[in-house]
């Protein structure tokens, strides 16, 4: 693997965006940083390198991030994401989110079907007075 310095914009770019909402859903999931290194088996130090952009991730531990965090391995690329989940989540969470309220394009393709239904029954109930 290429040293940092040969890194091109388009890789360091890529690895912030991972590293942070690597680091945005681990807390999300309230998962130390031992904690996720012992279950990817590696040490905290390096879950703290890919979080910080030092080192890149390569496609298995992608992988194995997405399966222990439960999410969506999209996610880790989706450079809105943390944007997107803050906006739509008002509320903090003490304990672990569920893993169903990290898929936020499934949370706000519901939120649209809700609101498509409300303005729909208002229409309907318009026509019949």
């Amino acid at each position: 693997m290429d040293s940092k310095a040969n890194w091109c914009n388009n890789q360091v770019t890529t690895n912030e965006v991972i590293g942070k909402n690597l680091r945005f859903i681990r807390n999300l999931r309230k998962l130390s940083l031992v904690k996720l290194g012992a279950a990817m088996n590696i040490t905290w130090q390096q879950i703290g390198k890919y979080e910080h952009a030092q080192n890149q991730m390569n496609a298995f531990r992608l992988w194995q991030a997405s399966n222990i965090l439960k999410c969506k391995m999209k996610y880790f690329f989706d450079p809105t994401y943390i944007q997107r989940m803050r906006s739509f989540h008002t509320q903090t969470f003490h304990a672990a989110i569920p893993e169903a309220l990290l898929d936020i394009d499934q949370l706000q393709a519901d939120a649209a079907r809700e609101l498509d239904f409300i303005e729909y029954r208002s229409i309907q109930k318009g026509s019949n007075v």
